[in-house]
């Protein structure tokens, strides 16, 4: 199965608290959050405007941070 390398990826993504292209979202090679893992992420997809399995999400997240 071939990947489509990121800069070449329709549609958008969540970056600095809103949507943007794939294509312009550029982050810097010495980002601390990349390198040193500085930062949690905890992807949730959304069905008909509802955040699916919401519940399950916040505690998970929650737990990571407390580790």
């Amino acid at each position: 199965m071939e990947s489509i390398p990121f800069d070449k990826r329709s549609g958008k993504i969540w970056f600095n608290g809103k949507p943007l292209n794939w294509s312009d979202v550029k982050i810097h090679v010495l980002s601390h959050g990349l390198h040193y893992a500085s930062c949690v992420f905890e992807g949730e997809r959304v069905y008909d405007g509802e955040i699916f399995k919401l519940h399950e999400h916040t505690e998970r997240y929650f737990i990571l941070l407390q580790d």
